[in-house]
C-alpha cells in the first residue's frame, strides 16, 4: 500500500465547514477519551481484577514451557481479566458503539466510518495501557487534530474523475458529506523515467482503498490535502544500481559505500539554521507571556500553581500569537526539509545500488540521559568564595544525543531506506552489531583492534582510511552477519581507497564547512 497526497483547492465557502468538521471530530475523540478515563479508572479500582492481574504478573515469571499447570492458569487468569475488559466496554465494538450515539448528532458532517477509524487510534492507546508500558490516555487540542481518517472509499470522503475528451483535461474533485472540493491535479510535470507523470501512474496503476483529509500549518494559515491511501507499490522514481552497499550510519551523519560509489554526508545539515530562528522567537514569546500575564509568576521567575492564579487563562498579545504562528511554521519547514534531504540522499544512494547492509542502531536508547551519576577521571581546579583553589573530580555530564537525534532524525532515514527497498524490491540486510565490529576490524590483519573514538582517521594495510568510510566499506563486504568477508575485502581494497580520495579531495574543494566527526 502507498499513499498519494494531493491538494485541495478550498475557498471561502468551504473552508468553515471543513473547519468546523475539524472541531466535531475533536469534541467526539476527547468526549471518547473521556469515557475510556473513566473506565480505567474503574478498572484500577477493581480489587478482583487487581488480584488477578498480581496473579498473572507472579505466574508470567516462570516457565510456562516447562509447568503445564502455570500455562493452564495463566490462560484462565487472562480469560478473567478479558472478561472484566469486555463488562467495562474497552474494546473495539464497545468504544464504536459509545461512539456511535455521538456521531449520530453529527451525521451531516461525520462519517460513521470516519468515526470508527479515529476510535481505531485511541485504541492503540488503550491497548498500550492494559497491556505494555502506557501509563495513561491523554486528551488533544483541537489544533493537534491534523487529519480525519478513513476507512473505506465507498463512506466519507470518495475521490472523482471526470474526463473531457473535447478540452483533453481531467477533472478531479471529492465529494464529502454534501460538500464539492476540487482536487489540483497536475499532469504535465514529467517526474518519472520516460516522461511519465508520477501522479497519473499512481491513480492508474492502484486500487484506491480510503481517503484521509489532512490540513498543514503555513504562515498564511491552513492548506487542506487528500491522502489517497490506493494498494499496490508507489511508481518508481530512479533506477536501481547492481552492486552491494555498505552503511555506516550515525546520529548526525552517514557514510555509505558501493563498488561504484561512495557517500559521506551529514543529515540536514541547515537544520542548525532553523534551531537559531526557533530559539530566538521562544525567547520573544516568553517575554511577552511573562509582560502580559505578570500575576502568573512568582519573583523568581518560576511559574505559579494553577490555584494561585488570579485570572483563570492567560493573556496573549497579537504580536506573541503572530509569533507562535511563526514558531509552527518554522518547526514545520523544518521537518519537511529532514525529510525532503533524506528522500534526495536515498534515492542517488539506489542508483548505485541494488542490495543495502546495515548495522541497526536505537536512536531513541541514544537520544536518552544517561542513569549513571560517575565522576570524571582527571582533577578539576574550583575556586572557593574566599578565593582558594580546591582540586576536584567533577561529575560527567549526563546528556547524550538526543538535540541531534531530534534535529537529523536518523531513525527516519533508516525506516525510509527499509521503506524504499522494499518499494524497489532491493535487498535488505543487517548485521549483528555485537559480533561484527566494523569499527574495530582491521581487514589486512584479521583482528580486532579498538580504535579512541576522537581519532577519525587510521591505517589500514599501509593506507589511511577515514573511520566512518571504512566501517561502511566492511559492511559492504559482509560475508555473514556476524563477520566481513576477509578476501572481499582484500580484492576491493584498493578500489575503495581511491575513491575516498577522490570524495575527500573533492569535498575539500568545494570549501564549505564540514562536521568536526569527519575528521577534515
Amino acid at each position: 500500500m502507498h499513499m498519494l497526497r494531493l491538494r485541495l483547492l478550498v475557498d471561502y465557502r468551504t473552508e468553515p465547514i471543513v473547519e468546523k468538521r475539524f472541531r466535531i471530530l475533536a469534541h467526539i475523540s476527547n468526549q471518547l477519551r473521556k469515557h475510556v478515563k473513566k473506565q480505567l479508572s474503574r478498572l484500577e479500582k477493581d480489587k478482583v481484577y487487581q488480584e488477578l492481574k498480581k496473579e498473572y504478573g507472579r505466574l508470567k515469571k516462570l516457565d510456562p514451557d516447562n509447568h503445564k499447570e502455570v500455562a493452564a492458569d495463566l490462560s484462565r487468569i487472562s480469560g478473567l481479566m478479558k472478561e472484566t475488559i469486555n463488562e467495562l466496554g474497552l474494546t473495539k465494538s464497545g468504544l464504536e458503539k459509545y461512539a456511535s450515539v455521538m456521531q449520530r448528532r453529527y451525521k451531516k458532517n461525520i462519517s460513521s466510518h470516519q468515526v470508527q477509524a479515529e476510535v481505531a487510534h485511541i485504541l492503540k492507546g488503550l491497548e498500550k495501557v492494559l497491556y505494555g508500558d502506557g501509563k495513561d490516555i491523554h486528551y488533544k487540542k483541537e489544533r493537534d487534530f491534523t487529519t480525519i481518517p478513513g476507512k473505506s472509499c465507498s463512506n466519507g470522503v470518495i475521490l472523482h474523475f471526470d474526463q473531457d475528451d473535447e478540452k483533453h483535461e481531467v477533472n478531479c474533485y471529492i465529494t464529502w458529506n454534501g460538500i464539492t472540493i476540487p482536487v489540483r491535479y497536475d499532469l504535465s510535470k514529467a517526474d518519472l523515467p520516460g516522461g511519465r507523470n508520477y501522479v497519473n501512474e499512481s491513480l492508474s496503476s492502484g486500487k484506491i482503498c480510503y481517503c484521509e483529509i489532512k490540513r498543514i500549518w503555513f504562515r498564511s494559515g491552513y492548506k487542506y490535502y487528500v491522502d489517497i491511501y490506493m494498494k499496490g507499490e508507489a511508481p518508481k522514481k530512479v533506477e536501481p544500481g547492481k552492486s552491494v552497499m555498505g552503511i555506516d550510519e550515525g546520529t548526525s551523519t552517514v557514510a555509505a559505500v558501493s563498488g561504484d560509489a561512495v557517500f559521506l554526508e551529514e543529515l540536514a545539515p541547515q537544520c542548525v539554521g532553523y534551531n537559531k530562528e526557533i530559539t530566538k522567537l521562544q525567547r520573544q514569546i516568553d517575554v511577552s507571556t511573562r509582560k502580559t500575564n505578570p500575576d502568573k509568576f512568582n519573583e523568581d521567575g518560576t511559574c505559579r500553581k494553577r490555584s494561585e492564579w488570579k485570572e483563570k487563562h492567560w493573556t496573549f498579545s497579537k504580536n506573541c500569537l503572530r509569533k507562535k504562528a511563526k514558531l509552527r511554521e518554522l518547526y514545520r519547514r523544518k521537518s519537511a526539509y529532514a525529510k525532503c534531504r533524506h528522500e534526495n540522499l536515498l534515492n542517488r544512494m539506489i542508483q548505485s545500488a541494488s542490495s543495502f547492509v546495515n548495522e541497526p542502531m536505537e536512536f531513541s536508547a541514544l537520544a536518552k540521559r544517561s542513569k549513571k551519576t560517575e565522576r570524571q577521571d582527571k582533577l578539576s581546579e574550583v575556586k572557593k568564595k574566599d578565593g582558594s583553589v580546591k582540586m576536584v573530580r567533577k561529575y560527567k555530564r549526563k546528556k547524550r544525543f538526543g538535540k541531534s537525534v531530534n534535529d537529523r532524525s536518523p531513525a527516519l532515514f533508516q525506516t525510509r531506506l527499509k521503506q524504499k527497498c522494499a518499494q524497489y524490491g532491493l535487498a535488505y540486510m543487517e548485521t549483528d552489531k555485537w559480533k561484527y565490529r566494523a569499527s574495530q576490524y582491521d581487514h589486512d590483519l584479521d583482528a580486532y583492534i579498538k580504535v579512541e573514538l576522537s581519532r577519525r582517521f587510521k591505517t589500514v594495510a599501509g593506507q589511511v582510511v577515514q573511520r566512518d568510510l571504512y566501517s561502511a566499506f566492511l559492511q559492504s563486504c559482509m560475508g555473514i552477519p556476524e563477520k566481513p568477508d576477509r578476501e572481499k575485502c582484500l580484492q576491493l581494497f584498493g578500489q575503495f581507497v581511491r575513491m575516498q580520495a577522490e570524495l575527500i579531495m573533492k569535498m575539500k574543494a568545494s570549501g564549505q564547512s564540514r562536521p568536526a566527526c569527519f575528521g577534515f
